[in-house]
């Protein structure tokens, strides 16, 4: 098509909307206005000129920002005949972004009024007048001036010189080309400290360093005096001529040089039909594949009931923004329809190129797409059948749409056309909330209780695939799914199908995590877990495929329970699963017999939470652990509890099946009712929001330690029946005792580990991973009760054990009272001391170990505490 086509307002392609033009800057002198020199340029030279320029702003702020740094360190006394103080330093640095914050706003308006070019050519009359100004300054005021000047050009710079780059660059170089200007940025920054570095050891050399500044700025000044202005606010101020130039430069071996003005004219009412179409078609490009990127994810009917109503509305303030012409189309003359007064101003015919713009976005995204599905809405029986009167009446639409538009324009008026369009939007978005496939509860119960029982399968093979996959979502069991889908193997297709939206659906009841995966992922993990926990499964006497399979999908939960933010109060849906499948198996009862894996000890151990809830815990029996691994008899401390590389996880686990017995098992001479009575909201068994950084240790944590004091003389004696703790013992209270740690990190300052607290539980990973923490440990039942001082250190355990990461040590001294009072005078003294290590668990959740009596070794036993 040629430009007399396009200029042709009297054949089929004139224009569609009338031209806007700006009446304040519109003259007739404009259009001749510097043409000749502007043409001088050549596309290579004036591309490499524009990126040139630009990446002098973007050093100039970079330089700028990066300076001060070497400023700070050499302006010795020269300003206000004293050295800098803290708040001198503070002021003179953050002045910059001060003012770069305050002049970023008013940027844009100006770039608005005045035009790119103007601005960027203030920023640098302000980057050379700051530079000077700090050059120059005797007075630590003055340094703060020159730094705010400095401030507002790096504002103004940064905000229109993206712009700049953006408006004039062409598409296929836009990209790099802004890239470049970070590029300068960060090159600025490595300018700065160079020059800084050259003149740090120079008399007044601080005052080259920010004078500097001036030069760059001063050559962009002279480069930008031959650089134009962008064309679309040429276009937007009335230049339409230089906005042509401008393209021409930048094009000028380009053969698409007017589909690319059209992005600009079009957008502001100067459009001819073909570069109409061009902007059309291309937002239609974007959006069908915008479409095939989220339509697995969002549904078919979603896409449709979000994309509807927007065509509806663009349609109809499309219809009334046209009334605005209606003169203009029906009583002018075809060939003085360019010359009809404007009585809508210039941003109407905006408007209605806009409103065209976002139907054609929601139609490529929605109905543009989802009809060619169709086929999923045939049963296979009519599925071609169906597939072809479908197709048959999308083209017969279009066929009645492109005969019918231009006569409809004349004849009923634009206003009334696409208000008819509108309402045919209206009516296929109430059709789509009555017959699509995702159902309201209401309508889809009322659907199961006509369609069931599932004897009545003709009635229900009658249904979409995907109202079939709603019903089967809406189904409270896993078994009543598959009772449905066995009424006959056509359900089972549909019902079951990999990109079945029931999977998503399903996951999302059940589980807390829902990533944005396809269909067929939910579907195999779901089958998975659904298959494994709905099994009962006995691990007293074997570890087999079957019982390796069920740890597997064990692990997969828990790590999901570890790491998934919950919001506060939320329960774990995930968690839930959990607790009720290991209610239905022996996995928390007791350790195998036949030499468990290592993965079983792992899951055990992360499963304390769980073991320590009597809602799923069966009862614990006598030789679920070893009295001589619980109290550590015949052992010389100083070895340390809990390995690195040798982690001893049964060992850990039998301390679990302790707490287990005396917590959970009201038969027990030694049970703690203390234990019994904490609100839930206490107890480890509750799912609690985590804090963002896994590693870090918890401030609050609850806890219980058993002691048998002294231990017996022979093993015998410690297996006694009424000697499981010290609960026989006169000077004894408590056979278990409840208490509360409150600790803190210390990450600067290495907390001392004396050394007898050494002897007992030595350091044993390097010291990079060892974080200390302080706190106070109080009396739970007794709060007004003297604190005690703790003070420890936390190891990272870098092995994996069990497929499971995030394994801790701890080890930390409680010392009765304050420690107001050196270390050794403890010792000496009548206060207790006492040494704790233990094993922190995945997630951070509890910790099992071991103390002992740091002035009497034979005072020793386990203890848990769980975080707070």
């Amino acid at each position: 098509m040629t430009g007399a086509d396009e200029q042709d307002t009297s054949g089929p392609n004139a224009p569609l909307l009338a031209s806007a033009r700006d009446p304040d800057h519109d003259y007739e002198d404009n259009g001749n206005d510097g043409l000749a020199s502007e043409l001088e340029f050549s596309g290579g030279w004036f591309i490499w000129a524009l990126t040139f320029s630009a990446g002098i702003s973007g050093l100039l702020f970079g330089y700028d920002t990066g300076v001060i740094s070497s400023t700070l360190v050499t302006v010795g006394t020269d300003l206000s005949n004293r050295s800098l103080t803290t708040l001198d330093k503070s002021l003179i640095t953050s002045c910059t972004s001060l003012f770069a914050l305050i002049a970023s706003p008013f940027t844009g308006v100006l770039a608005d009024k005045l035009g790119r070019r103007k601005v960027i050519l203030g920023a640098d009359a302000l980057f050379a007048l700051g530079a000077l100004v700090q050059a120059f300054s005797s007075q630590v005021w003055g340094m703060i001036l020159g730094r705010s000047i400095v401030g507002l050009a790096v504002g103004s710079a940064s905000a229109v010189t993206p712009l700049y780059i953006s408006e004039l660059a062409p598409s296929h170089a836009r990209g790099r080309l802004v890239t470049i200007l970070s590029l300068f940025i960060t090159g600025g920054q490595v300018v700065a400290y160079i020059v800084g570095w050259l003149f740090s050891s120079s008399f007044g050399g601080w005052r080259w360093i920010v004078g500097l500044g001036a030069f760059p700025a001063f050559f962009q000044l002279a480069i930008l005096a031959f650089l134009p202005e962008t064309p679309r606010w040429l276009v937007q101020a009335g230049f339409d001529v230089q906005a042509k130039a401008v393209l021409t430069k930048i094009y000028q071996d380009c053969p698409g040089l007017m589909y690319f003005s059209a992005t600009i004219f079009s957008a502001l009412s100067f459009s001819s039909p073909t570069l109409v179409s061009l902007s059309v078609a291309f937002t239609n490009f974007i959006f069908t594949l915008l479409a095939f990127a989220f339509i697995d994810r969002i549904g078919r009917r979603r896409i449709l009931l979000y994309s509807m109503p927007v065509m509806t509305i663009a349609l109809i303030v499309c219809a009334l923004s046209f009334s605005s012409f209606k003169d203009v189309w029906n009583d002018q003359p075809p060939t003085r329809r360019e010359e009809a007064p404007d009585s809508s101003g210039s941003l109407m015919p905006l408007a209605i190129l806009f409103c065209l713009t976002v139907y054609t976005a929601a139609y490529a995204f929605g109905l543009g797409n989802v009809p060619w599905q169709q086929s999923e809405l045939f049963p296979l029986s009519v599925r071609s059948l169906g597939s072809s009167l479908a197709t048959a009446t999308n083209w017969g639409s279009n066929f009645v749409i492109g005969l019918t538009f231009l006569p409809m324009m004349e004849w009923i008026s634009p206003s009334w056309t696409f208000l008819l369009y509108a309402l045919v939007c209206v009516a296929g978005t109430m059709s789509s909330n009555m017959e699509a496939s995702e159902m309201s509860l209401p309508f889809t119960r009322k659907l199961v209780a006509t369609h069931l029982p599932l004897g009545q399968a003709k009635n229900i093979l009658d249904l979409p695939n995907e109202i079939l996959q709603q019903v089967a979502s809406l189904l409270s069991t896993d078994q009543d799914v598959l009772h449905l889908s066995q009424t006959c193997k056509a359900i089972w297709a549909q019902i079951y199908a990999p990109e079945s939206a029931l999977w998503r659906t399903l996951f999302a009841n059940r589980y807390d995590v829902l990533s944005l995966r396809p269909s067929n992922e939910f579907r195999n993990e779901y089958l998975i877990r659904a298959i494994i926990l709905g099994a009962k499964f006995h691990f007293a006497e074997k570890e087999d495929d079957r019982q390796n399979m069920c740890m597997e999908v064990m692990k997969t939960m828990l790590e999901e329970v570890i790491t998934v933010h919950l919001k506060a109060g939320c329960p774990s849906k995930t968690l839930d699963r959990l607790r009720v499948s290991l209610s239905t198996m022996d996995f928390l009862k007791c350790p195998q017999k036949n030499e468990p894996s290592e993965r079983f000890f792992a899951l055990q151990l992360a499963m304390t939470p769980l073991a320590l809830d009597s809602t799923i815990t069966r009862a614990c029996h006598r030789d679920d652990y070893n009295l001589a691994t619980i109290y550590s008899f015949g052992e010389q401390l100083g070895m340390p509890f809990i390995g690195h590389n040798d982690l001893n996880l049964e060992r850990v686990l039998q301390m679990r099946s302790f707490w287990q017995r005396h917590l959970l098992t009201e038969s027990e001479l030694t049970y703690h009712e203390t234990f019994a009575s904490l609100p839930a909201h206490l107890k480890p068994g509750v799912r609690k929001v985590h804090a963002k950084d896994l590693s870090e240790l918890s401030t609050s944590w609850l806890g219980l330690y058993s002691c048998l004091h002294p231990l017996p003389d022979s093993l015998e004696e410690l297996t006694d029946l009424n000697r499981q703790t010290c609960a026989d013992l006169e000077d004894h209270a408590d056979a278990i005792e409840v208490m509360t740690l409150k600790v803190k990190s210390q990450p600067d300052v290495e907390v001392f580990w004396p050394e007898v607290c050494t002897m007992i539980a030595p350091p044993v990973g390097p010291a990079t991973g060892r974080t200390y923490f302080q706190g106070k440990q109080m009396i739970h039942e007794n709060p007004g009760e003297e604190d005690n001082t703790v003070f420890g250190f936390t190891e990272d355990i870098e092995v994996t054990f069990g497929g499971i990461g995030g394994w801790k040590r701890i080890c930390f001294t409680i010392c009765q009272g304050d420690t107001s009072t050196d270390f050794g005078s403890k010792m000496a003294g009548d206060d207790w001391v006492h040494c704790y290590e233990a094993l922190i668990i995945p997630g951070g959740r509890a910790m099992l170990g071991r103390w002992v009596d740091a002035k009497n070794e034979t005072g020793r036993g386990p203890f848990i505490f769980w975080d707070l």
